[in-house]
Parts: C-alpha cells; sequence; structure tokens
C-alpha cells in the first residue's frame, strides 16, 4: 500500500508508544523489553521463520526506540531522514498522552474550548 515516505508515521509510533511506557511505569530510561518468538511461528512464513527459536532484549527505552524506529530504514521503507524527523516530531506525545490520560482519569481535563471539566 503506498504511503508518504516522510516523517515515518511508524518511527513515530515507536517513540510514543517508549515515552508513555516510561511514563506509565514511572522510570524513564529504564524501560525494559523482552520477548522470544519460537522456530516457525512467523504469520507471513509459517514453519520457515523464524529459522530457530530467537529472543530479543532491549535494556533502554532508548534502545527500544532506537531499533523500532531504524528497522524501517533497514526493510527498506524509508530514508534515514523520515524516521529522525519523527523521532524529533513525535518525543513528546508519548509523556503528554500519558498526562492527559492522568487529567481524564481524575476528572481534571476539561474539554477543548469549553469552560467546565468532564463529567461521568
Amino acid at each position: 500500500m503506498p504511503h508518504a515516505d516522510f516523517p515515518s508515521a511508524t518511527s513515530c509510533i515507536c517513540i510514543v508508544f517508549g515515552k508513555f511506557a516510561e511514563a506509565f511505569l514511572g522510570t524513564p530510561g529504564e524501560v525494559q523489553y523482552f520477548t522470544s518468538f519460537h522456530k516457525g511461528c512467523s504469520l507471513k512464513e509459517p514453519g520457515a521463520l523464524p529459522s530457530e527459536d530467537t529472543s530479543i532484549r532491549f535494556n533502554t527505552t532508548k534502545d527500544f526506540v532506537n531499533t523500532c524506529a531504524y528497522s524501517r530504514v533497514w526493510a527498506g521503507v524509508h530514508y534515514t531522514k523520515a524516521v529522525d524527523a519523527a523521532l524529533k516530531m513525535c518525543e513528546g506525545i508519548g509523556a503528554a498522552g500519558f498526562a492527559k490520560l492522568n487529567r481524564l482519569k481524575d476528572g481534571t481535563a476539561y474539554y477543548e474550548g469549553a469552560d467546565r471539566k468532564l463529567e461521568d
């Protein structure tokens, strides 16, 4: 499916997820992520990929975000500048989203342009 190259929307999602997770867990820069894939579990090439049991570990949010974002370059989907622009453009969205979520939960968020609090 054709899509715009610049900026990389997927790379934006990578940093938003990482920064939201940091805010949610209260551990800036320290979110660790670990996952594993069993041999042959691919939905696109079942039985073939991965060719062996595979584990992936990210020790910091930065490691996760960069690997996630730059995988778009490695896959040939985006140029580096598209990823760099997305990471810069979307830097604050995850933390801002978490802050907004908390304001919605505690009733201090306001409707856009309204003069009153959200009501149950």
